[in-house]
């Protein structure tokens, strides 16, 4: 986790509106914006993953559910920080608000996902 530390030194500048936390050894991602639609929304929540998976996170948790709204390039972040965090042999899991669950489902992308109902859950579902 050292590398995840560093991490946030460097960014301290990184907006309030996508926290990282560690929870027994869990990663936590939580996006606290409403819409993912903007271009600097996105851009921060995909320098956020890149930094977090490019740190050698392996157990991360994204806590999407304060959002409502997400368009295609936010979709894709997220696709790309699931493929990625697979292929360096880590896990992650998604906590969705009811319209992200849906986007995702509309997208045909849910499969993709390992979905959990709240934090706790997801922390849970990473510790075993």
């Amino acid at each position: 986790m050292l590398a995840v530390a560093a991490y946030r030194e460097q960014n301290q500048t990184m907006a309030e509106d996508i926290n990282v936390i560690e929870i027994d050894g869990v990663t936590v991602v939580t996006v606290q914006v409403e819409s993912l639609m903007g271009l600097r929304e996105v851009e921060r929540l995909a320098a956020e993953m890149e930094g977090q998976i490019g740190g050698g996170v392996t157990k991360l948790v994204l806590d999407m559910s304060h959002t409502r709204y997400a368009g295609s390039a936010a979709l894709g972040v997220i696709i790309a920080a699931q493929k990625r965090i697979k292929s360096s042999g880590g896990k992650m899991v998604m906590v969705q608000s009811d319209p992200i669950s849906q986007l995702l489902k509309i997208a045909r992308t849910q499969s993709i996902f390992t979905a959990a109902p709240n934090l706790n859950e997801a922390v849970r579902m990473l510790q075993r």
